[in-house]
């Protein structure tokens, strides 16, 4: 997965997708929120229409209320006169007042004297007369089933006084709550609305659309209605007691000893749909979009991108492995990724003109080494014979100097005698030149293996060779314990030989030498642990530290020779030696307070050292 993520274009379509997101998500909560709005619009609606409801009711109850006054007062003189009437009451129920289940007129014995045509009202048992005749005063019933036509019903009583106030009788009407079926019809309520009157016994009064199944069924335990009764008026929504999921507007119908509920409920898809169609239709919309807009960008970024990354990528392959003619071809008007292939083909061309002329320096550094080393080998030969050549004839210089000075010394003056002590001494600094620039020139040509060597023996070899000088000069000469290393051993000790050597020839006159040989701990390296630092430190005459490179050069002295002879190649042959060894010499100097040279050398040599 990773993987696939770390391409360019599986990257620019997630570029894509990023935007996109915000932009599904704004949809659906603006869906959501349109939703909310939707809701509130239908059951604002069917709370508009529950109060409708139940204000018709109270109207037709207070129309109810006047009728009957009006006809207490008309049939009060004399019951008589309402004998009969039943045309009256079924013209009234036909054509005026339709809400109404009927009409009666009785007297105090439960005899009915008018009532509406059809099935003889049975007042004798009824509770509503019984409480009408015992108030005295217009009384309405609770909402509540007739018992005739099994329909939700309120009845409405008013007694009827002669003309000394003498209750002779009462006048009844019932409405019938089937007229909300009429209100409901008329207000054309969605598919799948009911309009449903309960009481606070669960009882259901009335119930559009128009069924038995539900007339007169308790609905006890029921969330929904229970919300309803507790909070009397207002707006829900929920699943009803039909199982159905419904936006519901409530208002009380009554209020009183009775409480009588009259709910509108209207199914979620009238809000709902139209949202959910609008708002799937934008995610459709989008996805389409962002479909179109992913294969677009999946090729665009195969032709701008991908393309040109993999030439550019191959490109740096190809002139990693080494084809330095290698080019991506791609034009700088390509954007970033044009500059940059410009940038890879410009690295190219510099590394191609880099080898070509690395090719060339090599060729002459191949021409100058072969130059150098055939110049070496001169140099060598010429060393060689030089060395052979000259001191042949100084060594006969010598040997005849001394025969003339031993054979003929009588005979000579004593100014032949100077010439040839002078003669004599020169053979001897010349043959002595000779020797160092042939051991000078030996230290590479003639260098022997790196080995595992102590410095302590080497020490105690280059004592025994200075025995003598020792003794002579009454030097006295300490050396602590030095470690081993790895170097060559000839050199070694040719390189402490010299050092002990000038540390005898330039004491202090008049004084013994004093020398003192030891290690030290190194400093300014980066590993201490892999280097030595050995230092020959005298008493001696000293020099001036300005001096310091000088004394490292060939046939430098800073002492007269006539005093201190010498040819000036011990302290060169010193650094040469050191340098062969991946080491360094340098020394800390005062006049005449003595000096401190200090050698510091590997503890292994790298491989391939010779």
């Amino acid at each position: 997965m990773f993987e696939w993520w770390a391409s360019l274009r599986a990257r620019l379509v997630g570029l894509l997708l990023m935007v996109v997101l915000p932009l599904v998500a704004l949809t659906l909560y603006s869906g959501y929120e349109q939703r909310l709005l939707a809701a509130e619009a239908v059951q604002s609606d069917a709370l508009s229409l529950a109060r409708v409801a139940a204000l018709n009711q109270e109207f037709l109850l207070e129309q109810a209320r006047g009728f009957l006054l009006a006809l207490s007062h008309t049939v009060g003189t004399d019951l008589e006169t309402i004998r009969n009437c039943q045309d009256i009451f079924a013209h009234l129920a036909d054509e005026h007042f339709f809400q109404y289940t009927g009409f009666f007129v009785a007297d105090l014995e439960a005899n009915l004297l008018c009532h509406t045509p059809g099935e003889t009202p049975l007042i004798k048992h009824c509770d509503h007369y019984k409480q009408l005749i015992r108030s005295q005063n217009f009384l309405m019933s609770d909402y509540h089933l007739c018992k005739n036509t099994g329909e939700g019903t309120v009845s409405l009583g008013y007694p009827i006084y002669d003309e000394q106030g003498q209750m002779i009788g009462v006048v009844n009407a019932g409405i019938d709550l089937v007229w909300f079926n009429k209100l409901a019809e008329d207000a054309t309520l969605p598919e799948g609305s009911n309009l449903v009157v309960f009481n606070d016994d669960y009882t259901i009064l009335a119930h559009y659309p128009p069924t038995k199944v539900w007339m007169g069924k308790k609905i006890t335990e029921d969330p929904l209605t229970t919300y309803m009764l507790q909070n009397i008026e207002g707006v829900t929504e929920g699943v009803g007691f039909d199982g159905v999921e419904r936006l519901y507007g409530f208002v009380p119908l009554w209020q009183g000893d009775q409480t009588v509920i009259l709910a509108v409920g209207i199914p979620p898809d009238v809000a709902y749909g139209p949202v959910n169609r609008s708002t799937w239709f934008n995610l459709a919309l989008i996805a389409a979009t962002t479909s179109l807009a992913l294969v677009m960008a999946w090729r665009v970024g195969n032709v701008y991108i991908v393309r040109p990354t993999q030439a550019i990528v191959s490109t740096t392959h190809r002139l990693a492995a080494g084809d330095l003619q290698a080019r991506s071809g791609i034009s700088s008007h390509q954007g970033e990724l044009g500059d940059l292939a410009q940038a890879v083909d410009q690295l190219g061309q510099a590394l191609l003109e880099n080898e070509i002329q690395r090719s060339q320096a090599e060729e002459a550094i191949r021409a100058y080494a072969a130059n150098l080393e055939l110049t070496n080998r001169e140099l060598q030969d010429f060393n060689s014979l030089a060395s052979h050549d000259l001191q042949e004839p100084v060594r006969k210089l010598q040997v005849y100097s001394s025969l003339l000075l031993r054979r003929y010394q009588d005979e000579l003056d004593e100014e032949a005698q100077r010439y040839l002590h002078s003669l004599n001494n020169g053979a001897g600094r010349m043959q002595r030149l000779v020797q160092d620039l042939q051991s000078y020139s030996q230290i590479l040509t003639r260098a022997q293996p790196f080995q595992a060597l102590g410095l302590d023996q080497v020490l105690r070899d280059v004592l025994e060779d200075l025995e003598a000088s020792i003794a002579e000069t009454s030097a006295h000469i300490q050396v602590d314990p030095l470690p081993s290393i790895e170097a060559d051993a000839t050199q070694m000790h040719r390189l402490f030989l010299n050092l002990l050597h000038n540390a005898l020839k330039f004491h202090q006159p008049g004084a013994a030498p004093q020398v003192h040989v030891y290690a030290a701990q190194p400093a300014g390296t980066e590993n201490p642990k892999e280097f030595v630092e050995i230092h020959v430190a005298d008493r001696g005459l000293g020099f001036d530290e300005k001096y310091l490179e000088r004394v490292f050069q060939p046939f430098e002295s800073l002492y007269k020779t006539d005093q201190y002879p010498g040819t000036g190649m011990g302290l060169a042959i010193c650094r040469k030696i050191v340098e062969r060894h991946s080491g360094t010499i340098t020394a800390h100097s005062r006049p005449g307070e003595g000096a401190d040279f200090i050698v510091s050398l590997p503890v292994r040599q790298s491989e391939g050292g010779s």
